[in-house]
C-alpha cells in the first residue's frame, strides 16, 4: 500500500519500479501496478514521479481499458496540475493522444493545451506549441478544437517576449494554415506584418516567411499577389539576416513569383482561347445568315445590257429560260449575247 509508506522509501521504490515494469505482463500491470499508481496521483508532491510510470503502463494496455481507469484521475489532473506536473503533462501530449479515446481527448487533452497556453511558464508554452501540429496532423482533431487553440496561439505569437515561444507559435500557425477560413488567413497575415515590424530578428523573419508560404499555397493566387508576396519581399530588407538566410528568403520570393506567373499565364491563355472561339463562332453565324436570306427574283438585281449573271440567282436547270445578258446554259456553249424576247413560251438562246 503506497499510501501508507513514508515519503523517502516511497520515492525510492517508485524510482526502482521504472526499471521493473518491462518484466510485468499486461494482466499484472492492469490489476496490480496501475491502481495504486493512480491513487498516488492525488498527492501533488508525487505527481512528477508517478505520472511517467502511469503513462508507461498505459502504453502497454488496451486504449479503452486504460482510458476508463485513467479518466477519473485525468479530469482532476488536467484541471489542477501546476508547475512541474503541468509541464510533464504537456510534454507527454503524444503519449496521452495515443492512449486516450477521441472523446477523452476532446474532453481533457484540448482543454489542457488551452490552459497550458494561459500559464506564465515559458517551458509549458514551448511544450504545448510543439505538440499542437501533431494533433492536427491526424484525423482525430476537428475545426472546433482548432477554434479553441488558435486564439491562444496567436496571442502568444504577438505578446511573448521569449524568442523560443514566438518561433514555435509561428511554426504552429503555419502547420494549421490549410485548415483555416479565408477570414482567419487574412487576420493572420495582418498579424504577421505587425510581428515583422516589431521583432526584426532573423529567426522571426524566417518563421514569418514560413507562415506566408503556407498561406500562399492554401489561399490562392489573388491572396498571394495582394498580401503574402508584398510582405514576403519586405523581409528581404531585414538587416539581421545572414547570407544563407537571405538566400532562403529569396528562394521563397522567387517561388512565389513563379507560382503567380504560371497561374496568370494559364488563366490569360484560357481567356484568349475562349475569346478566339467566340470570334470564330460569330464569323460562322454571319456566313450562315447570308445563306438564309430570301433569294432575289431572276435578273432582279441586274441592269439590262450588263451581260453578267446575277450572283444571287439560283442555279438554272438545263433548258430553263435564260435571263437578260446570259449565255446559253446548255454545257456553256456559245458566246454571251442579248437575249431575244420570249415568244410562244420558248426562249431564244441566240445560238
Amino acid at each position: 500500500n503506497l499510501l501508507a509508506v513514508e515519503t523517502v522509501p516511497k520515492v525510492q521504490f517508485l524510482q526502482s519500479l521504472a526499471g521493473l515494469l518491462p518484466a510485468f505482463n499486461v494482466r499484472v500491470k492492469k490489476s496490480r501496478v496501475l491502481p495504486p499508481l493512480l491513487d498516488e496521483l492525488r498527492n501533488a508532491n508525487m505527481q512528477s514521479i508517478v505520472l511517467p510510470l502511469v503513462l508507461e503502463v498505459g502504453q502497454s494496455l488496451n486504449s479503452n481499458d486504460f482510458s476508463a481507469a485513467f479518466r477519473p484521475h485525468l479530469a482532476s489532473l488536467c484541471s489542477n496540475a501546476t508547475g512541474e506536473s503541468l509541464l510533464l503533462l504537456c510534454s507527454n501530449v503524444p503519449r496521452l493522444q495515443n492512449i486516450l479515446t477521441d472523446q477523452a481527448m476532446a474532453q481533457y487533452l484540448i482543454p489542457l493545451l488551452v490552459r497550458g497556453c494561459s500559464e506564465s511558464d515559458v517551458r509549458v508554452h514551448v511544450e504545448v506549441l510543439k505538440h499542437i501540429p501533431g494533433i492536427f496532423s491526424t484525423q482525430r482533431s476537428n475545426y472546433a478544437h482548432l477554434q479553441m487553440l488558435l486564439p491562444q496561439v496567436k496571442r502568444l505569437a504577438l505578446e511573448t517576449t521569449a524568442a523560443s515561444v514566438r518561433v514555435n507559435a509561428l511554426k504552429t500557425i503555419a502547420s494549421v494554415m490549410p485548415h483555416l477560413s479565408k477570414e482567419e488567413m487574412d487576420g493572420i497575415i495582418a498579424m504577421l506584418g505587425a510581428i515583422a515590424d516589431h521583432d526584426r530578428s532573423s529567426a522571426t523573419a524566417l518563421c514569418v516567411a514560413g507562415v506566408l508560404e503556407a498561406a500562399s499555397k492554401s489561399g490562392g493566387i489573388e491572396r498571394e499577389c495582394l498580401s503574402t508576396l508584398p510582405l514576403l519581399i519586405t523581409l528581404l530588407a531585414n538587416k539581421s539576416l545572414s547570407l544563407s538566410q537571405f538566400e532562403t528568403l529569396l528562394s521563397l520570393v522567387n517561388g512565389s513569383i513563379q507560382r503567380v506567373s504560371n497561374a496568370r499565364r494559364k488563366e490569360l491563355k484560357e481567356q484568349a482561347d475562349v475569346q478566339r472561339t467566340i470570334s470564330q463562332s460569330g464569323g460562322m453565324n454571319t456566313t450562315s445568315s447570308f445563306g438564309s436570306m430570301p433569294q432575289p427574283a431572276l435578273g432582279a438585281t441586274m441592269t439590262a445590257g450588263m451581260g453578267a449573271a446575277d450572283p444571287f440567282a439560283p442555279a438554272m436547270p438545263s433548258g430553263a429560260p435564260v435571263g437578260f445578258g446570259t449565255a446559253a446554259y446548255a454545257g456553256g456553249i456559245g458566246m454571251p449575247s442579248r437575249a431575244a424576247p420570249i415568244a410562244g413560251g420558248q426562249a431564244s438562246t441566240g445560238l
